[in-house]
């Protein structure tokens, strides 16, 4: 299962710092959590383990690692859950929108993280909207010889801002999940992978399915990314 996670997402203000997460194993529950109205299911996507698993974004994630053969920080935003629901109803309801967590909480801080060598190094599913009070935004993340550097789903009315992000030899620099996604990037490096032909810093959806009119809907870009990006992205 997961190394670090929040696992019933009723878990908020803690801090992750300067935590180490490597290969985490797959563990088979036997269930699914997501359309699990009984609450009962231990499962949390682990059978795609994570590094770190984000259930509640209003946590901070400061100065990470992770390396893992899928996601190494993955916010999976839904519901309070699990036995917390089941037997602390209360204060479950406390939390986000009434249990409700996707779209009805901050993202307190995630900044300074760092993926090597995974699938992808930061994504979210389902969409993910940030209420207000907290940063807000994906700070100073590096990821490394990955195959995605960032992906983000959100929703079209919420642009994630990317900011001082270090994407070094990564197949596909920034990933849009679809292209009603909207990012925005701010003073990032990114570099294409030597390894890699068909390697791109930007990319809606997946390779073959990239259009010039849904890359220019998805990503807003400052002319410091530009300007990087072409002097030294290699692409």
């Amino acid at each position: 299962g997961h190394c670090f996670m929040t696992e019933d997402a009723v878990e908020q203000y803690n801090v992750f710092r300067n935590n180490i997460g490597v290969l985490p194993s797959p563990q088979n529950f036997g269930c699914s959590h997501t359309h699990d109205m009984t609450f009962t299911c231990p499962g949390r996507s682990d059978s795609n383990p994570s590094p770190f698993w984000i259930a509640n974004p209003n946590n901070y994630f400061i100065g990470n690692l992770g390396i893992t053969a899928g996601v190494a920080f993955n916010f999976e935003t839904r519901h309070v859950m699990g036995k917390t629901r089941r037997e602390f109803y209360t204060e479950a309801m406390k939390v986000g929108s009434r249990g409700k967590i996707k779209g009805s909480t901050p993202c307190a801080e995630f900044s300074g993280n760092m993926a090597h060598s995974s699938r992808q190094g930061v994504n979210n599913y389902p969409r993910l909207t940030c209420r207000p009070g907290g940063r807000n935004r994906y700070e100073n993340f590096t990821a490394w010889r990955c195959g995605v550097g960032m992906s983000a789903h959100n929703s079209p009315s919420t642009s994630m801002p990317m900011v001082g992000s270090r994407l070094v030899e990564n197949i596909f620099g920034v990933r849009a999940g679809l292209p009603e996604t909207r990012i925005e990037l701010v003073e990032n490096q990114i570099t294409a992978s030597p390894r890699h032909s068909w390697s791109v810093p930007l990319i809606v959806n997946k390779y073959g399915k990239t259009s010039d009119r849904s890359l220019e809907g998805a990503f807003t870009i400052d002319r410091y990314t530009q300007s990087w990006v072409r002097c030294h992205g290699g692409y």
